[in-house]
């Protein structure tokens, strides 16, 4: 064997070298530094838990909050643990009545009644969650 072949690199093989993943960022969307700061075990947990709120990753959140653009968050009153569970049991009653219904095992006065009951059901949560009738 040649020692000249055994020093020489490998043929180019395009489909070995093929670059995989996520395409190159545009240059304006890249973001070329970064910036870190330290924070208290209470103070980080509590701006976590407004970037979860918000719906935005902790990056975008710091990035809207530092940038200035009033970001507005919108937060929900959740439910006390024993009525979500409650609701759902509900749902999965609802789902196994809308089953056997597709299924057409409901006779005419069955049906009605349970379309009876789902829209009082439906009339009770809109007002637990609006606060008026619907």
């Amino acid at each position: 064997m040649d020692p000249a072949a055994i020093d020489a690199p490998p043929p180019f093989d395009p489909i070995r070298h093929r670059r995989g993943g996520r395409p190159r960022k545009a240059p304006d969307e890249r973001h070329g530094r970064f910036l870190g700061c330290w924070a208290t075990p209470e103070l980080a947990a509590r701006i976590e838990a407004k970037a979860a709120a918000a719906g935005i990753s902790l990056s975008e959140y710091m990035r809207l909050v530092l940038d200035g653009e009033g970001l507005t968050i919108e937060v929900v009153q959740a439910a006390p643990p024993a009525v979500l569970r409650q609701l759902r049991v509900m749902r999965n009653n609802v789902k196994q009545t809308l089953f056997e219904a597709q299924r057409g095992t409901f006779s005419p006065e069955v049906e009605a009644a349970a379309l009876q009951a789902l829209q009082v059901i439906h009339s009770e949560l809109w007002t637990l969650l609006h606060g008026s009738e619907c």
